[in-house]
């Protein structure tokens, strides 16, 4: 593997643990968003969850670890997975799709777990409801993360790759 390979893999785990362990609103990690580009730039599927997994195992150690861990976790990594299954150029529109449906998802699957794992919602139809309702204000924030951190991490791959070119130019 290549230098600059290393150093994305470094960047994006570095990301993800930074964007968990610094205060901001909830929901609002740049989490989804590893899991979509690793998904779809990496081809290796281990790769592309250990890209999602090392930031949430490693700021877990700091932020605790909790009941519905394993349906975050779960969540994240299924979109990993299913990333690197969908034929999704990184500049598609149907990117913008993925990130949205991948964004949902997650909404359904944490707090499923939360509905599951935790004694706050009854255990029947009308606390599960409940649960999604209570949830929805997280929805936009994950939402709106997705769609920053997806773009952020092309605009910075997008640059990475002509400055590499461009000195590569240079060399020869």
């Amino acid at each position: 593997m290549d230098r600059s390979r290393l150093l994305l893999i470094f960047a994006l785990i570095l990301t993800g643990f930074t964007s968990r362990i610094l205060p901001h609103p909830p929901n609002f990690t740049a989490i989804n968003a590893l899991a979509i580009f690793s998904g779809i730039y990496f081809p290796q599927r281990w790769l592309s969850l250990a890209i999602v997994l090392a930031p949430l195992i490693f700021s877990d150690f700091f932020l605790g670890f909790h009941s519905t861990l394993f349906f975050v976790y779960l969540s994240f990594s299924l979109v990993a997975l299913a990333s690197s299954y969908f034929s999704i150029c990184l500049s598609s529109p149907l990117l913008i799709l993925y990130t949205l449906a991948s964004s949902l998802f997650f909404f359904l699957v944490s707090n499923f777990g939360v509905w599951f794992a935790d004694s706050i919602y009854t255990k029947d139809l009308a606390g599960l409801f409940l649960c999604y309702v209570a949830a929805i204000p997280f929805l936009k924030n994950q939402i709106a993360a997705d769609f920053i951190y997806i773009s952020i991490i092309l605009i910075v791959k997008s640059l990475a790759q002509t400055k590499e070119k461009s000195f590569n130019l240079a060399k020869n």
